[in-house]
């Protein structure tokens, strides 16, 4: 009875312009949307692919040098992706450097641009608010031309009926963002066919995610649809959408920064500077004195007290920088809580999660980048460990200060080459699908128990309904 329900109404919804319309545009917007991100990728790879090669000429320059390592950087570039057309989140940075003494990470954006009209967006935005009303509208309608009358007296129950109207618009919405997903896929592997494979699974997560945002909206739609004044219902629907997809997670933003306000970046460097003075004087003030100034001047460099003041003031110094990036985290993790209750966020940070985006992203990277580091520092501290002609001294001046030593066959910090050049290149690593799903199950289960409330709270409404 069910399926009979459901291919009924599939074969006049098919044939209804509208959706033959909105189909058409959907399928457009997808091709459209794939089309401009592969170019914005392909300049992204060009960007840096260029990045890459210069720093890796450069890190191989100064690798012949432990003791100028000691003055320079390691930068990281985020390598853009093909994941980047379902979403992309110009938010966070796609470029951090620090110290290679100390770990005092920088971020900024250098290497990608942007993809303003992403399957995310199509979905989260478009879909929703046009699903929102044919849901509204295949109620009202049956409604209004007295056939939803004929049908609850009939044998039909009106759970059947209910569940028909809700699952052929499912199935629609299925069917036309299915046919977009595989045009933007073929077009895709022509142009990227040695990276399809690694894109096949994120466009599956986000199919089947999107079907149950947009149940969501389904539901709703019919829900505005069963009130008393039905001829109101689509200026409600309107107001309805706009509050959950637009207006809550502008507000949480809005909100969020009201809370938890964070320094300006002016601030927080002089934090840093006043940190690394304040450290480096004490040092002066303990040591520096009418005999000398072992921690000023580098004329006492042997006694180890100006490169042990210099590493302990980049330390505070560094402290600084952590403290700031996890302002920031905080600001925007209470900007998030806020905006989980939009659907539209949740949908977002489910597909952040599963494609391995935004803070998710973000955190991994400045904890493997920090990690890199330190195995970089261990590694350069074991091999002056065994140059006899080397002080010892891991600190950012070393360079700086080799001139006063060299005379005596002797250098801060070893002269020699890096051991291991090959491995001064960072490389991020990506967890694996299944731990990054894992990452997104609350997400999901929230959503999923959102749905069975609206589905059970649907069925009790139309039961009460008056189909008159």
């Amino acid at each position: 009875m069910l399926l009979e329900l459901i291919k009924k109404d599939l074969k006049i919804s098919l044939k209804d312009l509208k959706f033959q319309i909105f189909g058409t545009i959907i399928v457009i917007l997808f091709i459209i949307s794939t089309i401009s991100s592969i170019n914005i990728l392909e300049t992204s790879l060009k960007n840096y692919e260029s990045n890459i090669s210069i720093y890796t000429a450069n890190t191989t320059s100064i690798s012949k040098s432990m003791l100028s390592m000691t003055s320079g950087n390691h930068v990281y570039y985020q390598k853009p992706e093909l994941s980047n057309i379902i979403y992309s989140d110009n938010k966070f940075p796609d470029k951090i450097s620090t110290s290679i003494t100390n770990f005092m990470p920088y971020a900024s954006n250098g290497t990608s641009s942007d993809i303003q009209l992403s399957w995310i967006f199509i979905i989260g935005v478009v879909c929703s608010f046009a699903f929102l009303v044919f849901a509204f509208d295949s109620l009202s309608k049956e409604k209004k031309d007295g056939t939803l009358r004929l049908l609850t007296i009939g044998t039909k129950s009106r759970i059947t009926i209910l569940f028909s109207k809700f699952l052929t618009i499912l199935l629609i919405f299925s069917g036309i963002v299915l046919t977009a997903i595989i045009v933007s896929l073929l077009y895709i592997a022509i142009y990227y066919g040695d990276m399809i494979n690694d894109f096949i699974v994120p466009a599956l997560f986000f199919y089947i995610i999107s079907i149950v945002y947009i149940s969501i909206f389904i539901l709703l739609g019919l829900i505005i649809s069963m009130s008393k004044k039905t001829d109101a219902g689509l200026i409600r629907s309107l107001v309805f959408w706009v509050f959950l997809v637009i207006v809550i997670p502008l507000s949480a933003e809005l909100i969020g920064t009201k809370l938890v306000p964070i320094k300006t970046s002016a601030k927080y460097d002089k934090e840093s500077s006043d940190a690394y003075n304040k450290e480096f004087n004490e040092w002066v003030s303990k040591y520096d004195n009418e005999n000398g100034n072992h921690v000023r001047g580098n004329g006492y460099l042997e006694d180890g007290l100006r490169p042990a003041a210099y590493y302990a003031s980049r330390e505070k110094m560094a402290v600084k920088y952590v403290e700031r990036f996890s302002d920031y985290e905080h600001q925007y993790n209470i900007i998030s809580y806020i905006s989980y209750l939009s659907p539209f966020s949740i949908y977002q940070t489910i597909m952040e999660r599963i494609l391995d985006k935004g803070i998710t992203k973000f955190n991994n990277e400045i904890n493997q980048f920090s990690s890199f580091r330190q195995d970089i520092e261990n590694e350069m501290k074991n091999a002056d460990k065994l140059d006899e002609t080397s002080l010892h001294f891991f600190y950012r001046g070393a360079y700086g200060d080799a001139p006063v030593v060299s005379g005596k066959g002797l250098y801060p910090f070893s002269n020699k080459e890096f051991p291991k050049p090959e491995k001064l290149v960072f490389k991020y690593r990506q967890s694996g699908i299944s731990e990054r799903i894992t990452n997104a199950f609350y997400f999901i289960l929230g959503f999923v128990g959102v749905l069975v409330i609206l589905i059970s709270y649907t069925a009790l409404r139309f039961k009460r309904f008056d189909v008159r």
